[in-house]
């Protein structure tokens, strides 16, 4: 998907038609272009999805310093933060984490196994907040952590 389409997306996301939020819009565009899976399961369409959101976001920004400016205000020129910091989502990566350790991990211990595989600027508060919303990964007993699919291999070898 070219650079342009994704604009053109954007623009309609600005817009959304009545009943629709600008995030319906951008999926809806994506599905019609062809790629495939959704947000959850397909790499590419993340990034497609995040980068159509912040171009939407950047149409926001200039309609509001046109106002501003039109009003005699200002607003901050200051560069926006991307939608998304990593590639894969930190679930994910810890859930592999877990899966190739093939026994319960602490907190601290996934942590160090990610920040060895790259993920240097993740904090700890936000691996731990991942893990608590995945349901591929069980809380065993406090800040220690499992992949679902060990635990249940665990329980049926008895």
């Amino acid at each position: 998907m070219t650079e342009s389409e994704l604009r053109a997306i954007a623009s309609r996301a600005a817009d959304p038609p009545a009943g629709m939020r600008p995030a319906d819009v951008i999926d809806q565009a994506l599905r019609e272009a062809g790629v495939p899976g959704d947000y959850s399961s397909n790499d590419e369409y993340r990034w497609l999805w995040n980068r159509a959101a912040g171009l939407t976001c950047d149409i926001f920004r200039e309609r509001l310093a046109a106002m501003a400016l039109a009003n005699g205000a200002t607003i901050s020129n200051r560069p926006r933060r991307p939608a998304f910091r990593y590639n894969v989502a930190v679930s994910q990566a810890a859930f592999e984490v877990l899966r190739d350790a093939g026994q319960p991990l602490r907190l601290a211990e996934i942590h160090a196994l990610l920040v060895q595989r790259g993920w240097t600027t993740l904090r700890l508060d936000t691996l731990g907040s991942a893990l608590a919303r995945t349901p591929r990964i069980v809380r065993i007993s406090r800040g220690v952590y499992a992949a679902r699919d060990d635990v249940a291999a665990h329980i049926a070898a008895g």
